[in-house]
């Protein structure tokens, strides 16, 4: 008894004196009291720029064991001890003890100032009408989509039906709500869309066939389904932003400037589309009951991708051929990827916000996913009217069927970090870029490790900032995911904050200095194709952090420095038959030379799509009815 008495006080000596006299004034970072190399030197001597991205050192947990972990974490044992382990597996304290010389972005347009403002509302009607006549003159010819196959339904196939009177809006909304139910009856099911109202969808579709009728169609969206990611507030619908609970910051918010774009352009809102709770996570996984996980229509087995998962459902099964999404971390171009369409996350701070959901305002950007190049680029159009009236993205160049000496810079380590059947699909059409005459640039990105690490610290500190009030409210009713994403946020210091706000300075320094020698920065959109959903995943949640890391790696650099970037299908991989997509970086304020990007790659014929499994032929279902 004496010794176990004698070992327990040395024990606590020593823990006393560990305590007491081991000093850390500063922080635990590997840099801590080095200072870097200024921006501008780095840049000047490229030999010194080296690729040093590390896959994520975080262990996969799905199920109970999964809701116990989180429930340690915010435990004073899971504070002192877990917490800090999950910063370090993710390597959050990089920037602790560093000095960065550069100054911290408090105003993202002070280093990107925006062309000047000029109302593109009848040059890009113009422009729209051409393309529309021409895909329109194609397929009465027999030339489009030659040996092509499938095709997805798109806003052309919707206005063509209703200019020529084979159905009306009111059968395809009929035919849509058919569809919704069936999806979601099915084992296991869809759940594209969570939230729905027949009465509401039908008032629109009425009031769409009365224009077509009377032959004054508000625009080509006219009676076009469109779904809404649920995190923008949508009339009548619950805000909810796919949790369980009306959370604070949803009190008294007007709908949505940009859904209310869609409605004045006539579009039939179809209802709200499923998501990650919180636009948390990348999978797209959401086990609560109201939503429960989006499933992929090209492989009900696997995610679809987050945090728009139920945007990109939505359109890859057929219910319409636009929705709305939004972008923090990859939160269009993801999902856009694993289901095989288009996502384009315009330049932050270009469309407005008002009315959505209110975290990451230095990172996210509202966008469309869409059926087709050309869709993206009339979605585009549409969400770029302010508040004025006037359309603030000119599309002015797009049309053209080459990409006539467009220069297209590659950062070889940064491109092929990625799984071999993404890597291989992604490499094929680097040559098919050539041949439409685009000419492949090697560059260098400086820091893409660091660009990483200070994005997923202002996401996590930003998301902190807005949900503390409701993760003290409703810490029971939280999904698991959301939960473990937000613990480190609570955990990161003012000074790791402002040095991640210094590393979008060098971010944009470095883009800026790449931008005047080539005209877009490709990569893959994703690491690796559609993960598979497991059992506990689907009533637990599940952390993935290797996968999650894959889904994101080529994302966050256009977010935290701002530039528009744009995902396109270029087909599916050789082994699992799943989609692959090519992502585009563009200069800010840019749009139009990415959309004119999807729109030569999809004149093409070279990247053809394939149906997916699950798939709503709604116009046809629409002309069949009586």
């Amino acid at each position: 008894m004496a010794v176990w008495f004698l070992l327990t006080v040395f024990a606590g000596l020593l823990a006393m004196c560990w305590l007491l006299f081991t000093r850390r004034p500063v922080g635990r970072g590997p840099r801590a009291g080095r200072a870097r190399r200024p921006a501008h030197d780095l840049l000047s001597d490229p030999s010194l720029i080296t690729y040093n991205v590390k896959d994520i050192d975080v262990p996969t947990l799905s199920g109970k064991l999964f809701s116990f972990v989180v429930w340690l974490h915010f435990t004073k044992f899971g504070q002192i001890f877990l917490i800090p382990l999950f910063m370090k597996g993710v390597k959050l304290f990089r920037f602790s003890g560093e000095y960065i010389p550069e100054k911290p972005v408090m105003d993202f347009r002070s280093l990107c100032l925006p062309p000047a403002q000029e109302d593109c509302t009848q040059e890009n009607k113009l422009l729209i009408q051409r393309l529309l006549d021409e895909v329109e003159e194609e397929r009465e010819g027999g030339e489009e989509g030659k040996g092509d196959g499938f095709r997805f339904p798109t806003v052309q196939d919707y206005y063509s039906a209703y200019k020529g009177g084979r159905c009306s809006p009111v059968e395809v909304a009929d035919a849509i709500l058919e569809a919704i139910k069936k999806t979601n009856a099915m084992k296991p099911p869809l759940r594209a869309i969570v939230d729905f109202h027949e009465a509401t969808v039908m008032k629109m579709a009425e009031a769409s066939a009365d224009r077509w009728q009377e032959g004054k169609p508000l625009s080509v969206v006219d009676g076009v389904p469109v779904s809404i990611k649920a995190e923008f507030h949508t009339e009548p619908y619950f805000f909810r932003c796919g949790s369980l609970f009306h959370p604070i910051f949803t009190e008294n918010v007007p709908e949505a400037h940009l859904v209310k774009n869609f409605k004045d352009a006539g579009a039939i809102i179809i209802g709200l589309a499923n998501m990650h709770e919180f636009g948390t996570g990348v999978l797209g996984s959401n086990p609560n009951r109201f939503n429960l996980t989006a499933r992929n229509p090209y492989n009900t087995g696997c995610f679809a991708g987050g945090s728009s998962s139920g945007s990109a459902v939505s359109v890859a099964a057929g219910l319409c051929p636009i929705s709305l999404g939004a972008d923090a971390g990859g939160s269009i171009r993801t999902p856009a990827s694993l289901c095989g369409l288009f996502g384009l996350k315009p330049t932050l701070g270009l469309l407005d916000c008002s009315g959505g959901m209110p975290f990451t305002p230095s990172l996210c950007s509202p966008g469309p996913l869409c059926a087709s190049a050309l869709d993206a680029i009339i979605a585009t159009d549409i969400l770029s009217r302010n508040s004025q009236g006037s359309k603030l993205i000119s599309l002015r160049g797009i049309g053209a069927r080459s990409l006539g000496g467009l220069k297209i810079g590659v950062y070889r380590d940064y491109f092929n970090h990625c799984d071999d059947n993404v890597r291989k699909t992604c490499e094929a059409s680097l040559q098919v870029l050539e041949d439409l005459g685009a000419v492949i640039v090697e560059v260098k990105i400086p820091e893409v490790e660091e660009m990483r690490i200070a994005h997923v610290i202002t996401a996590m500190s930003e998301f902190v900032s807005g949900l503390a009030c409701d993760v003290d409210k409703h810490f029971d009713l939280l999904n698991s995911e959301t939960s473990i994403f937000l613990a480190p946020g609570f955990h990161i210091s003012a000074a790791d904050y402002i040095n991640s706000q210094k590393q979008r300075t060098r971010a944009i320094i470095f883009l800026k200095k790449i931008f005047e020698s080539v005209d877009v920065i490709v990569t893959p959109t994703t690491a690796c194709v559609a993960p598979k959903i497991d059992p506990d995943g689907v009533s637990h949640g599940k952390l993935m952090g290797a996968e999650s890391s894959k889904l994101v790696r080529y994302a966050g650099l256009a977010n935290l420095a701002g530039n528009p970037a744009i995902s396109c299908p270029i087909g599916v991989s050789s082994d699992e038959g799943l989609p692959v997509g090519l992502q585009f970086i563009g200069k800010w304020f840019d749009e139009a030379t990415l959309l004119s990007v999807a729109w030569v790659m999809e004149k093409s014929g070279q990247f053809p799509a394939s149906k997916p499994s699950v798939f709503c032929d709604i116009l046809n279902s629409a002309s069949k009815k009586d």
